[in-house]
């Protein structure tokens, strides 16, 4: 079969790999001059399995709110264009804003994370790919005491329920 990959960053230039490898003919096209030069070049490219809690949890509708008509803003609402689709997808986003839902989403994500890891690793053992890896982690900084609590409450949930 022949297969085109549209973009050259982490997710097209590993799916075209995997495709060739599967015995498919793949091109890959990309508007830029080589693999990994727009959103894989900066937080795109960034791979991080056990920073995998979902945007969808009750700690972020307070900032939804503070995000509303802000043009920088993560999540960015036209109020001036029907989007019926959009409008939907909101609407699932808030019914998975439950510490409930959460930690269910929290726990599929990680799943889904760390099988992503292991894959690239692989790729990486067997491809000899070289890149700018870190393994050093990730630094959290919370500016108030809630967030902290928040963020020490999730963990504590999260280890609870792997426990047999």
């Amino acid at each position: 079969m022949k297969v085109v990959v549209i973009g050259a960053g982490v997710v097209g230039t590993a799916c075209a790999w995997y495709l060739a490898k599967a015995g498919h003919a793949v091109t890959v096209i990309d508007r830029r001059e080589g693999p990994g030069l727009e959103t894989s070049f900066a937080n795109g490219g960034q791979i991080s399995p056990c920073h995998a809690e979902p945007w969808a949890n009750p700690a972020v509708l307070p900032k939804v709110l503070k995000w509303l008509g802000r043009e920088d803003a993560p999540l960015l609402f036209r109020w001036n264009r029907w989007d019926p689709a959009l409008w939907a997808w909101g609407l699932r986003f808030l019914v998975n804003c439950t510490s409930s839902r959460a930690l269910v989403n929290t726990e599929r994500t990680l799943r889904v994370a760390l099988y992503s890891r292991a894959c690239l690793g692989e790729l990486r053992d067997e491809t000899k790919i070289a890149y700018d890896q870190q393994t050093r982690g990730i630094l959290h900084v919370y500016r108030d005491h809630a967030e902290f609590d928040h963020a020490c409450r999730s963990y504590s949930r999260r280890r609870k329920r792997r426990r047999p």
